[in-house]
């Protein structure tokens, strides 16, 4: 990957339908909450995983090319990220709303316009669940993962180190 910079914002990320092959989205057209219920979380995973795997929706079933074994995995693959990123609701909206920028290893959309691949995206996604978890710019540590204390802040002195922090002027 490389430096990581905040050349990115959650709104480059997640209000912009360039990306819907990458993240799951939140249209700027539909207003932001905080919670969402089962069935509309349910509704956006499954846009999420038709756009992400290359697939479409025939009456209402994911249809995606592939050896079923192949596909099932990859959907495994994704499901915990999918559901930390969705228990996180509360700060990614919040987030959403200032529109925080994140420490990533990209020097734009453009750069992710490129990955393909599921390990690629779901790499993608860990790096914006790192930052909730980990940056004390989301106002929000330690929600993704609910860590002992000990370890939290060994994982968060690594992420620190491992991005470059820098904690914001005026906030100690």
């Amino acid at each position: 990957m490389g430096n990581y910079n905040k050349n990115l914002t959650m709104n480059d990320l997640f209000r912009n339908p360039k990306m819907a092959k990458i993240l799951p989205q939140f249209p700027k057209n539909i207003p932001l909450q905080n919670v969402y219920s089962f069935a509309e979380i349910q509704r956006r995973v499954a846009v999420y995983l038709c756009k992400a795997l290359g697939g479409r929706k025939i009456n209402g079933e994911l249809i995606v090319k592939g050896r079923h074994s192949e596909v099932l995995r990859k959907v495994r693959d994704l499901a915990p990220q999918l559901e930390q990123f969705f228990d996180s609701m509360p700060s990614l909206v919040k987030n959403l709303r200032s529109n925080t920028p994140l420490y990533t290893p990209y020097a734009g959309v453009a750069q992710l316009m490129d990955i393909k691949g599921v390990d690629a995206k779901m790499a993608v996604m860990q790096i914006v669940l790192d930052n909730i978890q980990y940056s004390a710019d989301f106002n929000s540590l330690n929600s993704v993962l609910n860590e002992p204390p000990r370890q939290f802040a060994i994982n968060q002195a690594a992420w620190v180190k491992q991005v470059g922090y820098k904690e914001p002027k005026g906030k100690r």
